[in-house]
């Protein structure tokens, strides 16, 4: 019982990947054995990056990071080698997402492998690859390079470079047309995203709106996701900026008047975008 307490605790405690708190449950106590995750994102977070962790009955925390697209989002977890045996409990860094954990169908695992690969500033110069039911596209590939030759060479009666060459085409052609797909995708998100690329998506609008309602009160922010908190910093740098503390004690004292938060709580909230609230903190008593 305390192992399971320790686990939960660690979870929900310990930021993970860029001070970002992983606090937001989707499901706990089942089997990993052949489950993939499928996310229901409301369109405000269209482009936004997602933390995605879990810890296993041994304890082991894991977490990766997704690009998400509203609507249904299905998301590969099959690869992972930690993703396997019972987990005890599965968890996101961003609120109002609803999800569970499904065998994937067919058709879910013809989505999966045309999940377009959105591009980040991590993977300007590379892909984190496909997958086909579970199998990674390149190993496929190989097999297919592999499968082709001797049919090549036995059944068409081709002399045994013509066949090596031929089945490298096929194998070359498969594998261009997709990743063209995935350029496709990629420009058609980034076009629909005003331009911007995860996880940048949304932060402009969520910075005017801040600067709109601070004026030229003070403000602080919580931990916030990823690049939101080294942004936010910079594009209010203007402003009066007053490092923020847990204690509403030192708060009062300090003059901070708004706070840049994924956690309201039950403060003022004034606006919000992207799953960050803009709270107004109460004047202080005298």
């Amino acid at each position: 019982m305390k192992g399971l307490l320790w686990s939960f605790l660690t979870l929900f405690a310990i930021p993970i990947l860029a001070q970002v708190s992983i606090n937001h449950p989707i499901a706990s106590n089942f089997s990993a054995a052949g489950t993939v995750l499928e996310l229901n994102v409301p369109a405000q977070y269209n482009g936004s990056s997602l933390l995605i962790g879990w810890v296993n009955t041994q304890g082991q925390q894991s977490a990766i990071e997704t690009s998400l697209q509203s609507g249904k989002h299905l998301v590969e977890l099959r690869n992972n080698p930690l993703w396997q045996g019972t987990i005890q409990t599965l968890a996101i860094s961003l609120p109002g997402i609803t999800g569970t954990v499904k065998k994937p169908s067919f058709g879910d695992e013809i989505s999966l492998f045309l999940n377009p690969d959105l591009q980040t500033p991590r993977s300007i110069n590379f892909i984190n690859g496909y997958s086909l039911f579970s199998v990674k596209w390149s190993y496929i590939l190989y097999g297919i390079l592999f499968l082709l030759i001797p049919v090549f060479y036995f059944l068409q009666k081709m002399t045994f470079l013509k066949a090596i060459l031929l089945s490298f085409l096929v194998a070359w052609v498969l594998f261009d047309l997709r990743n063209v797909a995935n350029h496709v995708a990629v420009q058609q998100n980034i076009r629909a995203n005003d331009f911007q690329i995860a996880p940048f998506v949304g932060m402009q609008t969520l910075i005017d709106k801040a600067d709109q309602n601070i004026g030229e009160a003070s403000w602080s922010q919580e931990a916030l996701p990823g690049v939101y908190h080294s942004y936010t910093q910079y594009n209010l740098a203007e402003k009066s900026y007053i490092r923020f503390r847990k204690k509403p004690r030192l708060q009062d004292k300090k003059g901070i008047q708004y706070i840049l938060t994924q956690d309201p709580k039950n403060r003022q909230v004034v606006d919000s975008h992207a799953g960050i609230a803009i709270v107004k903190t109460k004047k202080k008593k005298k």
